[in-house]
């Protein structure tokens, strides 16, 4: 701008610089528009797979702070535990069967991991305090997370 300006051609320049961000913004509607039809749900980040674990993360990291007793006795929450973790393995469910049991990007691994591991926490804090029935069923949601980690292969 500062060229063009000294040049006396402002106007120019501010012609150039807005056909070229119409151009870029084109251009990333078209890439994601490509990437929607190709991958559908499991496109990073404009797919709905990436939502869905973001949520089942959230449940789980909740029913580890609930199994804690973070400010209320952790033996009055079992049963939230639980049904955040079920959630978390619902959520966890429903997007492995929406991307068709095929492998998503290694953003979505990492997620379940994160969720894989709260809920293997709060298994052992729920089994830690005597709740067999209620810490199996948590542990049993963090074998789900565990078996919808599809990664790609790769380095």
């Amino acid at each position: 701008m500062l060229v063009f300006d000294a040049a006396g051609q402002r106007a120019h320049a501010v012609e150039i610089w807005h056909a070229a961000r119409s151009i870029g913004e084109e251009g990333n509607k078209s890439a994601r528009a490509a990437l929607r039809r190709r991958y559908g749900g499991r496109a990073p980040g404009v797919g709905w797979i990436g939502w869905l674990l973001v949520m089942a993360a959230i449940c789980a990291a909740l029913a580890l702070v609930m199994s804690a007793g973070f400010r209320v006795r952790a033996e009055n929450l079992e049963g939230v535990v639980v049904a955040l973790s079920v959630a978390a393995a619902v959520l966890v469910a429903a997007t492995l069967f929406g991307a068709r049991l095929r492998a998503t990007d290694r953003a979505h691994g990492r997620i379940l991991v994160t969720v894989c591991g709260a809920l293997v926490g709060a298994a052992v804090l729920t089994l830690g305090r005597g709740a067999v029935v209620g810490g199996a069923i948590v542990e049993s949601s963090a074998l789900v997370a565990l078996a919808a980690d599809r990664r790609p292969a790769g380095p």
